[in-house]
C-alpha cells in the first residue's frame, strides 16, 4: 500500500509565469530620463542586517510581497514549486521542510533543520511551519547551515520571513478573491501615520475552502479550510536615534478532511494471513469498504474517521533598534504560543482499523541583542546575545475501535486491543543560552 499527498497545482504553469515575471521586472527597470536599464536593489535581511542582495555572500532566494499576492502565495506548501531546493511536506501525522534534501523527520521530539523566522523570532515547531501568511513585506530562502547568525536548527537553511511594517502615508487596500473549489480569499489593511512620531498598521485576512478532494465514503469535499487572522503593528520614533516596534497577532487555521488517497496497491506477500491478494481485495473479503476503484491519482479518497486540525497562534514581538554612534543596537523581544488539536483516519480506508488523535501546546519566550556596525567599511561586523526558553506538552493516542478490521484478519487473536488507546505523553522544558559573532 502506497499513500501520496497532493496540493492544489491549478493553473500552475500561469501562476509560475507571473512570479517569474513578477520578480524579474523589479531588478530590470527603465530609467525615466535616460530610457536605459538600470538595476533595482533588492533589500534582504539575511545576516541580520539591511543590506543589497547583490552583497549577502550567501545562496538566497528572495520572494517580494507583489509576487507573492500575483502569484497568490499564502502558504509555505506554495513557495516550494517556485524556489528551487526548498521541500515540504504535509502528512497525516506530521509536518517536514527541506532545503537541498536535508529535514528533520517525523518526530515530534524535535524541532526542524530548516529554521523559520519571522521578525526575527524563531518559530522551530513543525506545525507552525502549516501556518498561513498575509501582508508579508518579503520572503527569503537562506540555503546552507546558517548556524552563526540564526542560531540552532538551521543546519539545511533558514526561512527569513518579514511582516509588513506601517507606512509614512496613509494607504488601505481590499482585496476580494474567489476561485474555484468553494475558494473565497478576504484580506484588508490600513496604514499610516498616527501622530508624528506614531505609525500603524493593521491587517486582516479570511479564508475559505472547500477542498479538491472527494472523500465518496463521507459524501464531501475534503481538505475544508478555514482561517482567520488579525495582526497589528506600532512604531514608535522615541528620538532619531531610537525606534520601538510592536507587534500583535493572532491566526487560527483550521482543516476539515485531508488530500490524501491511496495511490498503489501491491499484493500481500508470502506469509500473511491472507497471500496474493492487494489490499482492496483483502478488505472486501472481511466483509470491509476498500479503496477507491484502482488506485489512483483522480482526487477521490475514502475515509470514514472525522478528521479535523484546529490551530491557534499567538505571537507578540518586540523590536527596539538605537543608533549608538555609527553603530546599530538591536534588542528583539518574542513570546509564541499556540494550541492544537487534530485527528487522522491514518489507516486512509473506510474500513475501520485504527485512528488518532493529537493534542499539543507549546510556548516559548525569547530574547536577542546584538550589536552591528556599519555597512560599506572595510571592515564589518555583527556580535550579540541570544536567551530563549519554551514549554512543550504533547500526546497522541492511537485508537484501536471494537470494530476493527484488525480483529477478522488475525482471526481473533487480536480481540484484547479492540476497544483500546495507546496513549503517549510527551513533556520539554528548555533553555538556551548563546553567545555569537561574524566579522567579515
Amino acid at each position: 500500500m502506497r499513500t501520496q499527498y497532493h496540493t492544489n497545482s491549478g493553473l500552475l504553469l500561469l501562476t509560475a509565469a507571473a512570479l517569474v515575471l513578477s520578480i524579474a521586472v523589479p531588478v530590470a527597470a527603465v530609467a525615466q530620463d535616460t530610457g536605459q536599464l538600470i538595476l533595482e536593489e533588492i533589500i534582504v535581511t539575511a545576516q541580520k542586517r539591511v543590506q543589497t542582495l547583490q552583497d549577502v555572500p550567501i545562496s538566497v532566494n528572495v520572494i517580494g510581497s507583489e509576487a507573492l499576492n500575483d502569484a497568490g502565495l499564502d502558504k509555505i506548501e506554495d513557495i516550494q514549486s517556485y524556489v528551487p531546493n526548498l521541500q515540504m511536506t504535509e502528512s497525516g501525522i506530521s509536518t517536514q521542510m527541506y532545503v537541498r534534501g536535508i529535514g528533520t523527520g517525523n518526530n515530534q521530539g524535535f524541532e526542524q533543520s530548516v529554521g523559520m523566522y519571522i521578525d526575527g523570532v524563531y518559530y522551530g515547531r513543525q506545525q507552525l511551519i502549516r501556518a498561513p501568511f498575509f501582508d508579508l513585506e518579503r520572503i527569503e530562502v537562506l540555503r546552507g547551515p546558517q548556524g552563526v547568525l540564526f542560531g540552532k536548527n538551521t543546519i539545511a537553511g533558514a526561512l527569513n520571513m518579514t511582516t509588513a511594517k506601517p507606512t509614512d502615508d496613509f494607504i488601505g487596500s481590499v482585496s476580494l478573491e474567489g476561485g474555484d473549489h468553494g475558494i473565497f480569499d478576504a484580506q484588508a489593511m490600513v496604514s499610516g501615520p498616527l501622530s508624528d512620531n506614531v505609525r500603524g498598521r493593521l491587517a486582516v485576512r479570511s479564508y475559505e475552502e472547500d477542498g479538491y478532494y472527494r472523500n465518496n465514503f463521507r459524501g464531501r469535499d475534503e481538505t475544508q479550510r478555514e482561517d482567520f487572522a488579525v495582526r497589528g503593528t506600532l512604531e514608535w520614533d522615541a528620538s532619531d536615534d531610537l525606534t520601538f516596534t510592536l507587534k500583535v497577532e493572532n491566526n487560527q487555521f483550521d482543516a476539515v478532511g485531508r488530500s490524501i488517497s491511496m495511490i498503489q496497491d501491491d499484493v500481500a506477500l508470502a506469509g500473511s494471513p491472507l497471500p496474493g491478494l492487494d489490499f482492496d481485495q483483502i478488505l472486501t473479503a472481511l466483509g470491509s469498504p476498500g479503496v477507491v476503484g484502482e488506485p489512483a491519482i483522480d482526487f477521490n479518497r475514502l475515509a470514514d474517521a472525522s478528521e479535523f486540525s484546529n490551530n491557534d497562534l499567538t505571537n507578540i514581538t518586540l523590536n527596539v533598534d538605537y543608533g549608538l554612534g555609527e553603530n546599530t543596537l538591536t534588542f528583539v523581544t518574542g513570546l509564541v504560543e499556540y494550541e492544537i488539536e487534530e485527528t487522522c483516519d491514518c489507516d486512509f480506508i473506510a474500513g475501520s482499523i485504527f485512528g488518532t488523535l493529537a493534542l499539543e501546546e507549546y510556548e516559548q519566550f525569547s530574547q536577542e541583542i546584538r550589536l552591528a556596525s556599519p555597512t560599506g567599511g572595510n571592515v564589518e561586523w555583527i556580535a550579540g546575545v541570544f536567551y530563549q526558553t519554551g514549554d512543550l506538552d504533547y500526546q497522541d493516542n492511537i485508537i484501536i475501535p471494537a470494530d476493527t478490521v484488525l480483529q477478522l484478519l488475525s482471526g481473533g487473536a487480536l480481540a484484547s486491543l479492540t476497544s483500546t488507546t495507546v496513549h503517549r505523553d510527551y513533556f520539554a522544558d528548555s533553555d538556551l543560552w548563546a553567545g555569537f559573532g561574524q566579522v567579515t
